[in-house]
């Protein structure tokens, strides 16, 4: 499986949120620079990470980006759950040009399979994720 971009990035912003822990808001231009991505294109990722819940953003001079989710709490899973399109094959999207819907043998394993990805992320919290990394300065 092959994450997006918006699912790689978010799960990096929070990774970076959550190895540097601060009381003041990180700007999404800092972010950007650590990730060499645009910063417009990490504002939506943050944007939807603020629709989660996950982080909380901070308008203004000063302003920037906030975990607000508890590192301990919340699973590898659901951030990939909630940015991630899960269509693993066109025919989970709702595609009926194929002409084995309803009677493919692959749907029922490609979804056995999805499932057992998922399955592992929502065993990881990002907690765990910052101490396998380790510690990082800034």
């Amino acid at each position: 499986m092959h994450l997006t971009d918006r699912t790689d990035y978010g799960l990096r912003v929070l990774l970076f949120l959550a190895q540097r822990p601060s009381p003041r808001p990180r700007p999404a231009r800092v972010l950007a620079e650590a990730f060499s991505v645009s910063e417009s294109h990490l504002a939506k990722v943050i944007q939807a990470l603020a629709a989660c819940g996950y982080v909380r953003t901070v308008p203004g001079r000063g302003g920037g980006v906030v975990l607000a989710a508890d590192p301990q709490e919340l699973t590898l899973g659901a951030v990939v759950r909630a940015l991630e399109p899960m269509t693993i094959a066109p025919c989970f999207g709702g595609d009926t040009t194929c002409p084995y819907v309803g009677r493919c043998g692959l749907a029922g394993v490609l979804d056995d399979a999805q499932q057992a990805f998922l399955h592992v992320l929502d065993g990881k919290t990002l907690h765990q994720a910052v101490q396998a990394t380790g510690p990082q300065a800034g």
